[in-house]
């Protein structure tokens, strides 16, 4: 029986941006890489043996908490979509840079440190088609005279997104890659917005979605600016957060010397005990409409 036996290689990164680790990773493989960047300013520092691209797929998912598709695609995702597709205007979003060239049939783009590439600026023999929502991810590419196909299955990996056409470069969200990236998104958010009112309101965003079957997710965010009603009813998680975004209100007039007593109003003017109505935008922060004892509409947070 013949055993073969692969040679081993180290792969060492020092610690940097998304540009520099995809730099990194693509020229330890030789293949192409694509990494959704998330917006972290600096990733922790890495070091692994591999024998193999699919090893060094494997160890950079545990290293760096990525998710990754089947197959031997070299293309990350994290576990949240960033603040600056969420909400353009919510988080900074890196600055579009460095180059991307196709000639016969194989493709050479150089990340910049710090700065990213969107879908609109990869140019190959078809066009790219996909989501609205994908357009916004900001993504760090690196590769060297690699085929157009497998830049293009490293694409789909990183955007969570599976070829809907044969022949066709037209790549659709993964549903339930889709939900969890943007349940992330929202709990990252609420971990590091300062503002106590807005870092709730985000913590509900996420309770809203992590309600909802990853069909529903997809329905909601079919186009641009579509808003849902949800009613959080007493004792659910979403009827908590509700809450909690009211009380943060409150104490945010309370500390802003509310003189008008809206504050005071708030709070007696709406029932605890009545359903509260989410309205959730895919374009602007949810709002909570709170009822009175009757059941009817008395303010909106």
């Amino acid at each position: 029986m013949l055993t073969l036996l692969l040679a081993t290689a180290t792969f060492k990164f020092p610690g940097g941006t998304t540009a520099e680790l995809a730099t990194a990773l693509h020229e330890a493989t030789q293949k192409p890489v694509v990494i959704l960047d998330e917006g972290k300013p600096k990733l922790r520092a890495a070091e692994f043996d591999w024998a193999e691209p699919k090893d060094a797929k494997e160890q950079m998912r545990r290293t760096f908490v990525f998710t990754v598709s089947a197959g031997d695609a070299l293309g990350f995702g994290g576990q949240a979509w960033p603040a600056s597709m969420l909400h353009p205007g919510a988080g900074g979003r890196p600055a579009s840079g460095g180059s991307f060239s196709l000639q016969e049939g194989k493709v050479t783009a150089v990340p910049v440190k710090g700065a990213v590439l969107s879908v609109s600026q990869i140019n190959l023999s078809k066009p790219v088609r996909t989501h609205w929502f994908l357009t916004r991810a900001p993504l760090a590419i690196a590769a060297k005279e690699a085929p157009e196909a497998e830049v293009v299955q490293a694409l789909a990996a990183a955007l969570g997104a599976e070829m809907k056409q044969e022949g066709e470069y037209d790549l659709q969200p993964i549903p339930a890659v889709f939900k969890q990236r943007l349940v992330g998104g929202y709990s990252t958010m609420a971990k590091t917005d300062k503002d106590a009112t807005a870092a709730s309101r985000w913590v509900a965003a996420s309770a809203v979605l992590q309600a909802m079957p990853p069909k529903e997710v997809q329905e909601l965010y079919a186009a641009p600016g579509q808003t849902k009603t949800i009613e959080a009813r007493p004792g659910s998680a979403l009827f908590v957060a509700a809450w909690n975004v009211a009380r943060s209100h409150v104490r945010a007039l309370r500390k802003a010397e509310d003189k008008g007593g809206a504050a005071a109003q708030l709070e007696k003017g709406i029932d605890p005990t009545k359903p509260v109505q989410v309205e959730f935008s895919t374009a602007a922060p949810p709002v909570f409409v709170f009822a009175d004892q009757d059941g009817k509409p008395k303010f909106r947070v």
